[in-house]
């Protein structure tokens, strides 16, 4: 095993080592202030450093954005995150952000009424485009008190000292992205994490981060500032966290309940999912014959219509001088999941992208496989009542150009389950660009998809989505509802029937 280039192991804000040193008191020490200081120094080190090694930075929890009361404004939520240096960073209440005033400035999270004073806005100076709301850590000074050698009343000036540092951050517009974001963000597969697939080399120290800042949405903006769109997803990066993760005990054999199932369909295809998605593996999951326990006869790679490689298992035997047909007729219907796209195919429905002759003999179960070798599949969500269904092959390029097309309409996360133009109809109205599902709008629009939106009339479906909406909302609601209506009309104008009232 080689040596590699370390990593500072220490602060990354600094080269000293005070850090790593603790207060040693003894009998009739003069403590000092910086004796006293040094303990809180040494421990908040300590844990920053625990914070960037161990569980690296971005969000770990809360922190959304959506669009506030006003064109320029955007209301960031409470949440916990994790800065790059290790810092943790708190926002404890909702966070409005007037991006007319801010501009390019930056926004004190410790500013308020009582702290109007220290307070700054930053004049507005926006150029029409993409800006990234972000924040890091900062520290403000806080409760002033007279200092020792003050007389009389009052904390005149130079008479006071601040009593405690309060933690606090900074949010700020930026232009361009920081260090060690990119488009779109690419999180390493969990293999990477092995330091028993490091031979030559020990894992070295993740090394420091050059940027402070931590994305919590894209925002999209005006010439004049104000926002058009609030995108929390194409570079929020988040911390693994297994905070709402627990385990449970089968009940003990004798104990009077029977225990539960821990291999049921919808269980293993969800940790297959999130295995797949930790991993990086592109192995579809066959649900049935996973379960054996027992290794696939036979695999072939094929191709995704986003242009990746996924590998599809063959856990079924075919007897040399079997045609299709009599392969199909006994395994048609054995499912198979692919965790990255969140789809379910049919081998019968992959068998009829690929075009193969039902009629063509086979040799064995590798030689079933072969003529799917390299075939790009159109995969679209599987209906209620578990039946899926795959198109004909698509060419990746259409499917990017589509895209393009789509993405100021529907929100990014969302675009990876539409590979027709048709496709948008049938998504939840939740996946329309600009609608967060916790806000009052998004949890209105969670019963209905694209297309129920756009075969509404404008008026029908803001009087629905402002229904028991209270008076101080309402205004806002109904004017994201016109441009949410907008963007579904947009989307399923060319596949709408006539218009709907849903109240009817």
């Amino acid at each position: 095993m080689t040596a590699i280039a370390a990593a500072p192991c220490t602060s990354c804000q600094g080269s000293d080592l005070r850090g790593l040193e603790r207060t040693r008191f003894f009998s009739r020490q003069i403590v000092t202030p910086e004796d006293l200081t040094q303990d809180q120094i040494y421990f908040r080190e300590k844990a920053k450093r625990h914070n960037r090694l161990l569980h690296g930075w971005g969000v770990v929890c809360g922190a959304c954005v959506r669009r506030g009361n006003t064109e320029c404004e955007v209301i960031i939520e409470p949440g916990y995150i994790l800065g790059p240096f290790g810092d943790e960073i708190v926002i404890d209440r909702d966070t409005v952000v007037d991006i007319c005033k801010l501009g390019t400035g930056e926004l004190d999270g410790c500013c308020g009424d009582e702290l109007d004073p220290w307070c700054t806005n930053g004049r507005s100076n926006c150029a029409q485009g993409t800006v990234y709301l972000a924040v890091k850590y900062s520290e403000c000074k806080s409760r002033p008190v007279r200092g020792g050698g003050a007389c009389g009343c009052g904390c005149d000036e130079g008479d006071c000292e601040y009593s405690r540092i309060r933690d606090s951050y900074t949010i700020k517009l930026l232009r361009d992205l920081p260090v060690g974001y990119t488009t779109p963000m690419n999180p390493p597969a969990f293999a990477t994490l092995d330091p028993c697939r490091r031979p030559v080399s020990a894992r070295g120290c993740a090394p420091c981060p050059e940027d402070p800042w931590v994305i919590l949405a894209d925002v999209l903006i005006d010439a004049s500032c104000k926002v058009k769109n609030v995108n929390c997803f194409t570079h929020r990066r988040y911390v693994v966290s297994f905070a709402d993760m627990f385990f449970a005990c089968p009940t003990a054999p004798g104990a009077g309940v029977a225990p539960p199932n821990m291999m049921n369909k919808t269980s293993t295809v969800e940790t297959m999912r999130m295995m797949g998605l930790a991993t990086g593996t592109g192995t579809l999951v066959d649900t049935v014959g996973l379960k054996t326990g027992e290794a696939p006869r036979a695999m072939v790679a094929v191709t995704r219509s986003d242009g990746t490689t996924a590998m599809l298992p063959a856990f079924f035997s075919v007897a040399s001088g079997s045609t299709v047909a009599d392969l199909l007729e006994r395994e048609g219907d054995r499912e198979f999941y692919d965790p990255a796209s969140d789809r379910t195919f049919t081998l019968r429905d992959i068998y009829k992208s690929a075009n193969v002759p039902t009629s063509a003999r086979l040799a064995g179960t590798a030689a079933a496989l072969s003529p799917l070798e390299g075939r790009v599949f159109d995969a679209t969500p599987a209906p209620a009542g578990g039946a899926s269904r795959v198109g004909g092959a698509v060419d990746a390029k259409d499917i990017v150009a589509l895209h393009d097309r789509l993405r100021d309409d529907i929100d990014p996360s969302a675009l990876s389950s539409i590979t027709h133009e048709g496709d948008a109809a049938d998504l939840p109205a939740t996946s329309l660009a600009g609608v967060s599902k916790m806000s009052a709008l998004g949890k209105r629009l969670d019963t209905l998809s694209i297309g129920d939106v756009g075969a509404m009339t404008s008026d029908a479906f803001v009087a629905h989505v402002t229904t028991g909406v209270s008076a101080r909302q309402r205004k806002q609601v109904a004017q994201q509802a016109v441009e949410v209506w907008e963007r579904a009309q947009r989307l399923t104008s060319a596949y709408a029937p006539e218009h709907i009232d849903p109240n009817e």
